[in-house]
């Protein structure tokens, strides 16, 4: 974003010479590229990006996956204050609080010290005579040494870097020769920038991602003209000039949607002389540089408005406000847009902020960030959103039957139809409400209607043993929810006041008492999402205690032990409390009873029966079974005696089959460092990585996190690194890392 009025959160540009076009053919693989991705696509948590200064803030409150450096005190100037000194820690603070965030960082060049540019033309606050920014570029010297030292210093921990911030403001009208803010650069130039930076960044780390420099606001045909090969023609070759071949240096080509409002506009809005909507528009260009196959990203954007007076802005405490925040999210991925970073954290009300520095506290738009991320992480949106009579509708996906909705009507308030598989919603200050008489009041703040939690598999049944006095009920639930029980029917969830012991997870179980022989019992169970998502029909566990038993060769006194486990060349036994995982499906079985001598023991995954064990005049048994897919099972076991007698059914206990490997998903076969650097890898798993052991120099060691710090004191040369990375069922990948230290 550029215009004077943000003075205290400026955005500085500067530019370089020209250089030929060398073309390469690239392909990296960010999803989704467009929007006939999306439908195949779990969302992930770094598409929320977030600006972030760190001036006197703690870590935002609301969750993102992605960090971008801009602005936040470790620019070039800030970084490099003379030439040859760098002052890195500010920079390993930043990377530190996003490591233990868990949030991916993409670095903004630009903001050169006044050392590094020709002309001095650049005051103390790097402002030119005339208010605006720096009107020459950098040495490309300067710049080259610039670049290779913040990439080597941040290898492994920094794996996006966009080129420039919002080059379309300084590029001046080849027609005129007048820049149309004061700025002295084409776009050649820009591209020997790019050119130099990318080379350099992919010699120190092959799989560094490199943004092209990003455009702000719709262009007029300038992305294009950046992007084409050098010489060719572009759609406004008379104001931009020829190509710039600057497609040769992106992986990523990033824009900034400031659009205004409605959120609407980069779908809907007619941009004057252009015949398309934003998005598209940016996407026709693309296609005319042969580069539609490429991501696309929003690395800033927020409801700021050019066009609009100062009295008609936004402000951060409105509905609109935050009803904004919601639909720009919703909709930039519907138009497959693979990340977008908000702007910003702790700006002006008026500007886009989520939080307020005076009182310490979020902003209803920080809400609303807060509540979309949960909305939409994870979930998998079914088609982009669409548009009918004045109301839009984005529909979801997840696993186990859930589906939602998120539904809004930009004009104005109206009554919305919610389809019956719809029972509840939420809203973006994070409460739940109940659908009523089948429809719900919209506007232009979107709501989330959703399927209510699913519970099944419920155990016990049928009927129960002689003599049974207690057992223990079970049962499965599609989503993370807390379970309650009454004995009563049309019991209200709050009214219920028997809570399972186990629960809270997608397994619950509790232990009841009381039985007795010849009665039928009955337990109605109601469960509650952590966001208050309660089942609408109540689950009914019905199961009876047979009469007493007049066979003098069933056994009265019977013990039996918890069934042992052996796989993965280990035995344990079985927990009710917790999930056992192992990375092989055969499983062997080894238990003990008392009383049930000559008896038979059947084993059950679910209601399927898995095999069957004869128990030892000794009261000993042992069985394998193979289960034939990976993925969580509820083993119960019964007990019968020599009769033939069903003595005891087990609870069910849940047990996870993982058989897949982690993989790594950033660690270099080859890294330069120096003393004292930390070494950082990143890796996923289709549960998660439980922990990592690396070698190095004949020590090896464990650790729960994903980096560690190199000797300070080591001599010159290079040493073998091997990092193991463990899931929770055992399962694991090595690495081998060739480290160079300079």
């Amino acid at each position: 974003m550029h215009t004077k009025r943000i003075l205290k959160k400026n955005k500085f540009i500067y530019f370089g010479p020209g250089l030929a076009f060398v073309l390469y053919l690239l392909f990296f693989l960010v999803s989704p590229t467009n929007a006939a991705d999306i439908s195949s696509t779990p969302i992930p948590a770094d598409y929320f990006g977030m600006h972030y200064y760190w001036s006197d803030t703690s870590w935002p409150s609301v969750s993102f996956g992605a960090v971008r450096f801009w602005q936040n005190e470790v620019a070039w100037k800030d970084i490099s204050p003379s030439s040859g000194t760098y002052d890195w820690a500010k920079l390993d603070t930043r990377l530190g609080d996003a490591e233990q965030h868990n949030a991916d960082v993409t670095y903004v060049f630009g903001d050169p010290p006044a050392w590094a540019v020709p002309g001095g033309e650049c005051s103390g606050d790097f402002l030119s005579s005339d208010g605006l920014m720096c009107t020459k570029t950098p040495n490309i010297s300067d710049w080259d040494n610039f670049v290779t030292a913040v990439v080597t210093h941040a290898n492994g921990r920094i794996k996006y870097w966009e080129i420039w911030n919002e080059f379309n403001w300084s590029i001046k009208d080849v027609a005129s020769g007048v820049p149309p803010l004061g700025y002295h650069i084409d776009t050649v130039g820009l591209a020997t920038m790019a050119q130099h930076a990318y080379n350099i960044i992919k010699s120190i780390d092959p799989d560094a991602v490199v943004l092209a420099p990003s455009v702000g606001g719709y262009n007029a045909g300038l992305l294009e003209c950046y992007l084409k090969p050098v010489g060719v023609d572009c759609t406004n070759s008379s104001i931009w000039g020829t190509g710039a071949g600057g497609a040769a240096y992106a992986d990523v080509i990033a824009v900034h949607l400031y659009d205004g409002r409605p959120a609407e506009n980069i779908v809907e809005k007619n941009i004057p002389g252009v015949n398309s909507t934003e998005i598209s528009a940016y996407r026709a260009e693309m296609e005319r540089a042969g580069v539609a196959e490429k991501p696309l990203w929003d690395t800033e954007g927020n409801w700021y408005d050019q066009e609009k007076d100062p009295a008609d802005l936004l402000n951060a405490s409105s509905s609109d406000a935050a009803a904004y925040v919601a639909r720009s999210y919703l909709l930039r991925w519907s138009e497959g847009i693979s990340r977008f970073y908000w702007f910003g954290w702790e700006m002006d009300p008026n500007y886009g902020g989520l939080w307020d520095g005076n009182s310490k506290s979020i902003y209803p738009t920080g809400t609303a960030y807060g509540e979309v991320y949960k909305w939409m992480v994870g979930a998998t949106m079914k088609s982009p959103c669409a548009s009918s009579g004045g109301v839009w509708e984005c529909d979801f996906t997840r696993p186990n039957g859930y589906e939602a909705r998120a539904v809004w009507s930009p004009d104005g308030s109206q009554q919305y139809d919610v389809p019956s598989q719809f029972s509840y919603y939420r809203d973006l200050a994070g409460s739940i409400h109940l659908v009523s008489d089948g429809q719900v009041d919209i506007g232009p703040s979107p709501i989330l209607i959703e399927t209510p939690v699913i519970i099944s598999d419920g155990e016990p049944s049928g009927t129960l043993p002689s003599n049974t006095t207690q057992t223990e009920l079970s049962l499965s639930t599609n989503r993370d929810a807390a379970c309650r029980y009454s004995l009563s029917a049309g019991t209200a969830y709050e009214d219920m006041l028997n809570v399972f012991s186990t629960t809270g997870g997608t397994a619950h179980s509790t232990t009841v008492t009381g039985l007795s022989n010849g009665a039928t019992f009955h337990y109605y169970v109601r469960c509650r999402e952590a966001s208050l998502n309660i089942n609408t029909t109540e689950y009914v566990l019905s199961f009876s205690v047979a009469e007493s038993s007049d066979d003098t060769n069933t056994p009265q006194a019977v013990s039996v032990s918890r069934p042992g486990l052996k796989t993965d060349g280990k035995t344990q036994n079985l927990n009710h409390n917790s999930t056992i995982y192992f990375s092989s499906n055969v499983l062997s079985f080894k238990g003990k009873t008392g009383g049930l001598e000559n008896g038979t023991v059947e084993i059950y995954a679910g209601k399927k029966k898995m095999g069957t064990s004869v128990i030892s005049s000794g009261g000993e048994w042992s069985k394998r079974i193979h289960l034939k897919k990976d993925g969580t099972y509820k083993l119960s076991f019964r007990y019968f005696d020599e009769n033939g007698n069903l003595i005891k059914t087990s609870s069910s206990y849940e047990v996870k089959i993982d058989t897949s490997d982690p993989k790594f998903t950033d660690l270099p076969l080859a890294l330069n460092k120096r003393p004292g650097q930390e070494i950082f890898w990143k890796a996923k798993d289709n549960d998660e990585i439980k922990y990592s052991k690396y070698t190095f120099r004949g020590k090896i060691k464990t650790t729960t996190s994903n980096h560690f710090f190199l000797p300070s004191q080591i001599n010159r040369g290079s040493y073998i690194l091997r990092v193991k990375i463990f899931d929770r069922a055992g399962n694991f990948s090595s690495r081998r890392v060739l480290v160079h230290f300079l």
